[in-house]
């Protein structure tokens, strides 16, 4: 019997739109900016918290003024809701299962993300996230991590993310464990 759901974030509770938020810019310059700032080292470092977002920010700068101002807007803290916003649905659906579920999150999440979602994530059972944790997914460890610090079953546990790495890595551990790719998933399995 399942007690416990664990939530990714990006691309399940939130959309993870990037650059793609920039509707005004062509599709080419929005890949550019998506492989500046999130397809690197230098991003990885931020998602393990080894840096800043602010720090990882004046870097890019640094290296590529041409995007200042996208950059900027992108990975400043008060503009998270237009970068990240929250699928509506989904909270509302996150919500609900609450009162018949245990609910966690493990999420490879920036610090300025975390700062953004923590009022929602304070309202249930616990995370992991990877810049305060310094591990991410899909690293065994990380998963050990949450599962140990709540005392969770796995054999009471349904994982959801939309990467098919993380989810194997929870099938591994003993979760059953589902490839987001709406919310219709969660529906089926938990309502």
């Amino acid at each position: 019997m399942i007690k416990n759901i664990i939530f990714d974030i990006g691309g399940v509770i939130t959309t993870e739109k990037g650059a793609k938020a920039f509707d005004y810019i062509d599709k080419k310059k929005q890949e550019k900016l998506d492989k500046i700032v999130y397809f690197n080292k230098g991003f990885k470092e931020v998602l393990l918290g080894n840096i800043s977002c602010e720090e990882y920010k004046n870097i890019l700068i640094k290296k590529n003024k041409k995007y200042e101002i996208e950059i900027r807007e992108m990975l400043d803290k008060d503009t998270q809701n237009i970068y990240d916003p929250l699928d509506e649905k989904m909270v509302e659906l996150l919500y609900e299962l609450k009162q018949n579920y245990h609910i966690y999150f493990l999420s490879n999440m920036i610090d300025i993300t975390y700062n953004y979602l923590k009022n929602l994530l304070n309202d249930f059972d616990g995370g992991a996230y990877s810049h305060i944790e310094h591990q991410k997914k899909p690293n065994e460890e990380f998963f050990l991590t949450l599962i140990n610090r709540y005392n969770i079953d796995v054999n009471e546990t349904i994982f959801f993310d939309d990467k098919i790495k993380n989810v194997l890595t929870a099938r591994k551990l003993g979760m059953q464990a589902v490839e987001f790719k709406s919310i219709n998933d969660v529906l089926i399995l938990c309502k």
